[in-house]
């Protein structure tokens, strides 16, 4: 949302509504902009592109090699072309180092630690192992500036959603009292009329 200097000493541009010079905006979407930036410049393309994990299994099976990328559209975790070999986006809540997830309990290696981590989504676990520590510490920091972008979103939605309350009861109270205030010029009106006559 765009406001005024009394309400806000935060400015940014907003390209993605044809923004492009900075303009004033509420601290929630300053703060979501930020954080969309950062995604889209530093780790967008790494997570699309993907990368060749070992993948962990809930249940039986060993470790299979899967390409683990954010899809195109953002919206989905994708492993395979299967529908079950992907998981929304946004459910995703943490993102854990090491191997400390059932999965890597019944098949991970002593000494892999620095190897390993979970994407942690709201009905499952995404148990991956990687080649070397630099392409985990890697997809890590991706898969954490997406975690926190999401959070933003959220973040953002909630306080625009308040926002959007405070000024829907602003305008109702202000309809009211002018309400209010025609109906006392009426009284006035009429009690002045019958006074007349």
């Amino acid at each position: 949302m765009i406001f005024c200097g009394n309400c806000s000493s935060n400015s940014i541009a907003l390209p993605t509504i044809n923004h492009r010079s900075p303009v004033r905006v509420c601290s929630p979407c300053h703060s979501f902009e930020l954080s969309r930036l950062e995604f889209e410049s530093k780790h967008v393309q790494i997570l699309q592109k993907g990368e060749i994990f070992k993948k962990h299994a809930h249940g039986i099976g060993l470790p299979k090699s899967r390409t683990v990328k954010l899809s195109q559209d953002r919206t989905e975790i994708i492993w395979g072309a299967e529908p079950k070999h992907r998981v929304i986006f946004s459910k995703l809540i943490e993102v854990t180092e090491g191997q400390a997830t059932p999965a890597f309990k019944r098949t991970g290696q002593m000494g892999n630690d620095n190897l390993c981590f979970s994407l942690v989504c709201k009905d499952r676990t995404l148990d991956l192992e990687s080649s070397s520590q630099e392409v985990r510490q890697l997809h890590v920091a991706a898969w954490r500036s997406a975690l926190k972008h999401i959070q933003k979103v959220d973040t953002a939605i909630s306080q625009q959603a308040k926002l959007r309350k405070i000024e829907e009861a602003r305008v109702a109270a202000e309809l009211e009292a002018r309400r209010q205030a025609r109906l006392k010029n009426a009284q006035t009106v009429r009690e002045k009329y019958k006074k007349k006559y």
